[in-house]
C-alpha cells in the first residue's frame, strides 16, 4: 500500500511517500535528497499576474516577492476557513497592509479573501495551487507507482 503525504505549511510545503508492505514501511521525501536539506522544500508562495491568472508557484514565486508584494501570495495556511474580523486576521490584516503586500478582503459572509486584480480568491484555491504542484512535481518523478492513498495535514 502506497500512501503520499502532503504537508501544507505557511513557509513550505513537503511531500512524503510511504511504501508499506509487509516487512514495514520506507518513507521519503522525492523532493529531497538529503531529510536535512531545508533547500529542498517547495516554498508555499504563489505569483498572480494582474489579473489574477497563476504566474508562478514555489521558489520562483518566492524569488519575485520583493519586485511582486501586491500580487504574490504567502502565508496562505493561516487564513484557511477564517473570518475578516478574526483576531488574528486583522493582525495579518495589518502587517500586509504596512509592507504593501496583498489585500485581504471577505464575501457577504465575512470568509477571507484575497484581492488580486479583478479576482478574489478564497485561501483554499490558493492552497489548491501549492499542493496541486507539489504533487504533480512528485507524481511526474514516480509515474509506475500505484497511489492507495493521499493525506493532507
Amino acid at each position: 500500500m502506497t500512501t503520499i503525504g502532503v504537508d501544507f505549511g505557511n513557509a513550505n510545503t513537503d511531500v512524503f511517500i510511504n511504501c508499506g508492505n509487509e516487512n514495514g514501511s520506507l518513507v521519503f521525501s522525492p523532493l529531497k535528497n538529503d531529510p536535512c536539506d531545508d533547500e529542498k522544500h517547495l516554498p508555499s508562495y504563489v505569483q498572480y499576474d494582474l489579473t489574477g491568472d497563476v504566474r508562478a508557484v514555489g521558489e520562483v514565486a518566492k524569488l519575485t516577492l520583493s519586485t511582486n508584494r501586491s500580487t504574490t501570495v504567502f502565508n496562505v495556511k493561516r487564513l484557511l476557513g477564517r473570518r475578516i474580523d478574526d483576531k488574528q486576521v486583522q493582525e495579518f490584516q495589518a502587517y500586509l497592509k504596512k509592507g504593501d503586500y496583498y489585500t485581504l478582503t471577505s464575501d457577504e459572509n465575512q470568509q477571507v479573501q484575497i484581492q488580486i486584480g479583478p479576482k478574489k480568491l478564497y485561501p483554499e484555491e490558493i492552497a489548491a495551487e501549492i499542493i496541486t504542484v507539489a504533487l504533480k512535481d512528485t507524481l511526474d518523478k514516480f509515474e509506475t507507482i500505484k497511489i492507495d492513498k493521499i493525506v493532507v495535514s
